[in-house]
């Protein structure tokens, strides 16, 4: 199975282009490309994802960040390629890194807490810190994700 890390953003040198990076998974960098931000939509990113085709388009395209994945996932969904959000994208990472760009996420605005959480009414309770040692001392630590490495 072929997949692509991609990374479709604005470039940190400038504020009216927008970069396009296409890394392998073990550091190759496949292909690279800069368009204005008038022109950053879909069917640019179709043209370029067909023209760093070498032979055989991915079967999967990974990307980290999520400003970039509703794009990514239009032109893929046109080219019947999967989309997969992730943060493990090291090798695209990597690059980034070494060409000074951020691979820092906007951080979303925060959201407020939903009608249906507010409660009805505020209750106090005490609870002495030996008594909270006592409940949580044995219990594990809960894995909820783990790389496939």
């Amino acid at each position: 199975m072929k997949n692509w890390q991609i990374d479709f953003y604005k470039s940190s040198q400038s504020d009216n282009q927008w970069q396009l990076l296409i890394c392998e998974p073990k550091g190759k960098l496949v292909y690279e490309s800069v368009c204005p931000q008038s022109q950053a939509n879909s069917e640019w990113l179709v043209s370029q994802l067909q023209q760093a085709d070498l032979g055989q388009l991915p079967d999967l395209i990974q990307v980290f960040r999520p400003q970039s994945l509703s794009l990514l996932t239009l032109a893929a969904d046109k080219l019947g390629i999967r989309v997969e959000a992730t943060r493990r994208t090291q090798a695209l990472k990597q690059e980034l890194t070494k060409r000074n760009y951020s691979i820092s996420i906007d951080q979303p605005p925060p959201q407020p807490l939903p009608e249906e959480l507010w409660g009805d009414k505020w209750g106090f309770a005490s609870l002495m810190a030996e008594d909270m040692v006592e409940v949580i001392r044995d219990r594990p630590i809960p894995i909820v994700d783990m790389p496939e490495s």
